[in-house]
């Protein structure tokens, strides 16, 4: 970590031009007035600590995952201005100017595991990114980030003390050099093979009947009375062929093509059975060790909005009588996860409408069918007096795979009802 801070603090202030990451280091490229270097990032597991050099890693070490996306969106083409290790334990800071904004990030290796912290000034707050726990908002400036970091990280084990739990005998020099050797047997190397024997013994088969077309070039009567022979399936036209002599020329012609491509593909499927073990071998790269990364809550949040847009509760006198779906991606989701097998479902018969699942047990109401039918009218934006609904129950509805809020539905019955202008006033839709 000191020869880290020492070579990065001396001279002119640098820039993170480029960022790559391999199963075991997150690499930041990074280039000064004259020089190019590469901080290597361990990613944790018995890679910790950071490491300089001048080498990069090879292309076919490198991966993508997500903890690379973050790192170049966030800190790619920043201007670091300090590097620094604040405490005595395993911790790396790094400072800079992205965009605009001033940011610190902290590197923290406890135990095999990596943590990454990531502060941000946003006007006169200050976005704090940690990667165990998530995003939040703190009003703090940045002279008192230390101090929220070393809050943050006490319940991991942050200590003021020297940890060097790294392996001394790691090189750096030798991992980059090394190939990577995890080898095992390819399931898809194995069925590319057999597909490509299968389609030579195919066309050694198909080139085997050569002999037919040289017995049909014989018979000048039989060839004499067809405009085309078929051969496998093909046709072979004689076209442009003014007698029989040059329609047995075209026959000769393709049973001789066809006798050569019988010995090479018999030298194929011998090579193919022949080849060589290591053939059948492919060297796969090690599990990629992941830092400790909070599986946060956006996706749900953003599922949860996303279903408050597309669907609304239906309230009948201030009771909950059903669900409204408005699009497509809502009348699937009350039908496959919110409704029951004995639920109503209802929809405007012919017209592109919304859906509705009764949940009550006034199924016979024809006052309320008008209400309903109302409704549905209205939020399908259809101009019909005499409203056309069919209904059925939830169970005896199929959705139709890749047709979002298509059905199919059987004992269905059907109703025209009258539209009610007044129908807002009586349902409510939360």
């Amino acid at each position: 970590m000191e020869k880290i801070q020492g070579n990065f603090l001396q001279g002119d202030p640098c820039f993170i031009q480029k960022i790559y990451s391999t199963p075991h280091f997150l690499i930041l490229q990074v280039r000064k007035i004259g020089q190019t270097q590469f901080l290597f990032l361990g990613r944790g597991g018995p890679y910790q600590g950071a490491f300089l050099s001048s080498i990069n890693a090879t292309s076919d070490k490198r991966i993508v995952d997500r903890y690379l996306e973050y790192a170049r969106a966030n800190w790619r083409g920043a201007k670091v201005f300090s590097v620094t290790h604040p405490f005595k334990d395993r911790v790396l800071c790094i400072d800079m100017i992205f965009q605009g904004s001033k940011k610190r990030v902290y590197f923290f290796w406890r135990g095999r595991d990596l943590f990454f912290a990531q502060f941000q000034e946003k006007g006169h707050e200050t976005t704090l990114f940690c990667s165990w726990l998530g995003s939040e908002l703190i009003g703090v400036k940045d002279d008192q980030w230390e101090n929220v970091f070393r809050e943050k990280t006490l319940p991991l084990g942050l200590e003021d003390k020297n940890q060097d739990s790294s392996d001394k005998s790691f090189s750096l020099e030798l991992y980059l050099s090394e190939p990577f050797t995890l080898k095992q047997t390819s399931k898809k190397l194995k069925k590319r093979k057999k597909r490509k024997e299968e389609r030579i013994k195919q066309e050694i088969l198909r080139n085997q009947s050569y002999d037919e077309l040289y017995k049909i070039a014989d018979d000048l009567d039989y060839l004499n009375s067809i405009d085309f022979y078929t051969f496998y399936n093909k046709k072979i036209r004689f076209y442009g062929c003014k007698n029989v002599h040059q329609k047995r020329d075209l026959i000769f012609d393709l049973a001789k093509r066809l006798k050569k491509g019988l010995e090479i593909q018999k030298k194929r499927l011998e090579s193919l059975k022949n080849s060589d073990k290591p053939e059948e071998m492919t060297i796969e790269k090690p599990k990629t060790i992941q830092p400790i990364w909070k599986t946060t809550e956006a996706s749900t949040s953003k599922k949860v909005f996303l279903k408050e847009q597309n669907l609304k509760k239906v309230y009948l006198e201030d009771v909950m009588i059903g669900w409204l779906g408005l699009n497509a991606q809502g009348n699937d989701y009350i039908r496959s996860r919110l409704a029951k097998k004995d639920h109503m479902w209802f929809h405007i018969d012919g017209y592109t409408s919304g859906h509705f699942i009764y949940t009550g047990d006034k199924s016979s109401d024809f006052a309320l069918f008008e209400l309903i039918g109302s409704m549905l009218r209205e939020i399908s934006k259809l101009d019909l007096l005499e409203i056309p609904i069919v209904f059925t129950k939830v169970k005896n509805l199929k959705g139709l795979k890749g047709q979002p809020g298509s059905v199919l539905y059987k004992k269905e019955k059907r109703l025209n009802v009258q539209y009610q202008k007044n129908w807002g006033q009586k349902i409510a839709l939360l």
